[in-house]
Formats: structure tokens, sequence, C-alpha cells
């Protein structure tokens, strides 16, 4: 609890990308009921007592509707709200993600978090875990075998902890990263989809040669080079990058050294672009379906950014793997579930009834069918999509032939705050920083807040 409740003040403080808090953490009331507590059988619904249970649903979402996902599901939930089923849900929602995360971790350190919220899985719930604030859903999906099938065998990480036995939410949005390719540019300098990173790096030459950018990475969304870490190191070590997430291998070992020189070698001869620091993840989806860059790394999850795009109207943008430092992990990726839902056992027996039920209905393959239309991104959930392009196609073809999974390795660390120390300091490389000096500036990011 000590470290749970040093996690939410230094988050609050600094107001960073992970969760924040600022009034210590209480245990959940006396009377509050896990569900090994509660009924058995089909989850209880909401008892007949005149009055709705009102439950509240916290989300990364815009409550405006402005886009695809919000207006789909806000438009589910008015007519969930109708079904006269005696459940009443209200939405905090705010589509920011840092503000987004903080006012759920202050929320929940006040004893007030919401009865059902979105999350990424890692250390952060693993510190509400230990403070007992999350609801065991092993009971329910005992009840409902089905429910629990609809869900990808290999999407459960976000839910399920080592030292913990129970699954502690659902899975919700996955995605995977890929290569993006843009197959004219390869046709024209006669070049073939790279498989390896040493392939990837002889392309980006032969195209620069030929006076075709490689890649226009957006940097100033510290994320990019994140996420190029991760896969880096994952398809270098495949499983055992896990170690370099939860530091048995550390930020200054030689093995994390080799990945930050990957980056630096490629960045140092122009494969990711000039000014790199000026424009973010839009614009670099701009530019590759403009057609100024032939490469791209993206989730699987934002591939609808490329719609009505010159180069994918003219069918020139197409998927493969990541490329592998190693090719015996070719097929490895940064990937899984991207977010998941958790229940707070900070709740009546009642109230948490009402919210197995409504994630019920908010993961069904009907509503996920439907969300799938609207979106065309990729869902952790099993159901029918009726996406026409074919870049969906070759996205779950891609998807379907992956051969291990990892989260984004900050995400195995204890230390919250690991994932923005890692991030901003890969991001120095574009300033000139050498691996030595990216080392040593994750090395006292650490010792900063431990």
């Amino acid at each position: 609890m000590k470290k749970f409740l040093a996690l939410l003040l230094t988050l609050t403080m600094a107001g960073s990308l992970a969760a924040c808090g600022s009034k210590p953490a209480q245990e959940p009331a006396a009377d509050t009921q896990t569900p090994a507590e509660s009924s058995s059988g089909e989850e209880k619904e909401a008892e007949a007592s005149g009055e709705d249970v009102v439950i509240t649903f916290c989300a990364r979402q815009d409550p405006t509707g402005a886009d695809a996902e919000s207006a789909y599901t806000l438009e589910k939930i008015e007519e969930f709200n109708a079904m006269d089923n005696g459940i009443k849900v209200d939405i905090v929602w705010n589509p920011v993600e840092a503000d987004y995360l903080s006012r759920l971790a202050t929320d929940i350190a006040s004893n007030d978090c919401p009865n059902i919220f979105m999350e990424y899985g890692g250390s952060r719930i693993l510190d509400y875990l230990e403070a007992g604030l999350i609801v065991d859903m092993t009971p329910y999906y005992e009840e409902d075998s089905a429910w629990y099938d609809s869900v990808y065998p290999a999407m459960w990480e976000p839910c399920v902890f080592d030292d913990y036995e129970g699954i502690f939410g659902i899975p919700f949005n996955s995605y995977e990263i890929v290569l993006v390719y843009n197959s004219a540019y390869l046709e024209q300098c006669e070049l073939e989809v790279p498989t390896t990173w040493e392939e990837l790096m002889n392309c980006c030459k032969v195209l620069k040669e030929n006076g075709i950018q490689p890649f226009m990475v957006g940097e100033k969304d510290t994320y990019r080079f994140g996420h190029l870490f991760s896969n880096l190191a994952i398809t270098s070590y495949g499983q055992d990058a896990m170690k370099m997430g939860t530091r048995e291998i550390g930020y200054d070992s030689e093995e994390s050294k080799e990945i930050y020189k990957l980056i630096k070698d490629a960045f140092d001869a122009g494969y990711f672009g000039d000014n790199v620091l000026a424009y973010g993840h839009s614009e670099e989806r701009a530019y590759t379906g403009a057609g100024e860059c032939a490469f791209m790394w993206d989730l699987t999850s934002r591939i609808y950014w490329l719609e009505d795009t010159q180069e994918l109207n003219a069918e020139n943008l197409h998927i493969a793997q990541f490329p592998a430092v190693n090719k015996d992990y070719y097929g490895w990726c940064q990937g899984g579930a991207s977010q998941a839902y958790y229940v707070s056992s900070q709740a009546t027996e009642e109230e948490i009834a009402a919210s197995i039920t409504f994630l019920k209905y908010i993961t069904s393959e009907e509503f996920i069918s439907g969300l799938s239309a609207v979106t065309n991104s990729t869902y952790a959930i099993a159901a029918e999509s009726s996406a026409g392009s074919y870049i969906y196609e070759e996205v779950a073809e891609v998807m379907g032939q992956n051969k291990g999974l990892l989260a984004e390795l900050q995400n195995y660390d204890s230390e919250a705050g690991g994932l923005n120390i890692v991030r901003d300091a890969l991001q120095s490389i574009v300033l000139g920083a050498t691996p030595d000096d990216v080392a040593n500036t994750i090395i006292e990011g650490y010792e900063d807040i431990e």
C-alpha cells in the first residue's frame, strides 16, 4: 500500500501519461462484496427497488461523440439505458490520455472509484490490485464460458498477474505493431519486402539513393521511438525482452545499448526523416498516405488513419510483420490487448452485478461487430467486421500469423513512471545522444523516482 500511495502522489505532481492521484487510497468499505462473496449462477440483475442502480463508466473516449468509436458507444449506452432493466449508466469520459489517467487515479485514491474503468494493465493495475480495489471476474467467466471464450486467448495479459490467482478484467482493444510499406516504391527500386532489420536498413539505403524517403517518424509523440525500442528488443531476444522491462536486464546493459545503437544508426543515416520533433503521429500517417515515405511502423488498431489517402486508394500500401533483428523471432512484436475494462470492488454487491451486466453488453459479439464496422480498428473479442478495404484483410492475415506478443516493455516495470523515462531518453537520440548517454539518462531518471 505504501508503494501505491507514493505512486499516486508522484504521478499527480508529474502530470505525466501515467496515472496520478493526490489523496491516500482507502481500503474498500466494510460492506463491499467481492464476486466470490456474491451470488452464484447467473449474475444478479439490479434488484427491483423502484429505483435504477446507477453505475459509472470511465473510459478514454470523447463525451461529445466527436469520433466514430465514442459516437457509437454513446448511442449503444443510450440504448442500454432505455432497456428498462433497472440499470442506468453514467459516463466519466476524457479523450486526453494524461488527463484521463490523472482523473481516474485521483478518484481511486479518493475512494470514489468508477464502477467500470478502462486501463492498460501493467504496474498501475497491479498497484490497484495490491490495494484490493479490483474485482476478480473468474466466477462470472465460470458461469458464462461463452463470454470468456469470446476473447482471443493471446489477449488476456492485462487481466492476469503472476502472484494473483484470478482474472481481473476483460480485454477490449487489441493491436500489434506491423510494418506498413509502399509496394510501388519497393518495385521501383527492385526491392523485396524486408523480413529482418538488416534487410530493412538495406532497403532504406537503396531508397535514399533513389531519392525516396524511407520513413518520416513523428517523434514529437515520444511513443514512436518507444514502440520501436520494444519491437527491436522483442525481435532480438523474444520472451527474454521482458527482462528489459523488469530491469533484470538493465537499461545500461550491452543488450540495451545495442538497441539504442540500432535506432541511432538509422536516425543518423537520415532514414527516419528530418526535423522529426516538429510533427507527431497524425502527420506521419498523413505523409505515409500521401506517398512521401516508403515505410511506417504502426499499430494495427490505427490503420484506419490511412483511409481515403492517395496511396491506399491506389492500393500501394500493404501490411507485413515487423522486421526482426534476429530472424528466429520473425513474427514476434509488441502487441496484445491495448485496453481492458476493470470492475471496482469499491461498490455494493448490487452495483457490481449491474457492472457485469453492462460489461457483457459492451463486449458482446453484436456490440464489437458494429463497433468494428464504424472504426475499422482491431479488438480483443472475436467478431465479424464489415470493413471493406483490402488493407484490413492484410491486417487480419498478419495478426493471424503472429508467433509471439509482448506489451510495450515498460508495462512490466514495477515503476509506472518508467514508461516516460525511457521514451524521453530515446527521444534524446534526435538531439545527438549516444547509446551511453541514453543509458545514463534512463538510470538517472529511475534514481529520481525510487
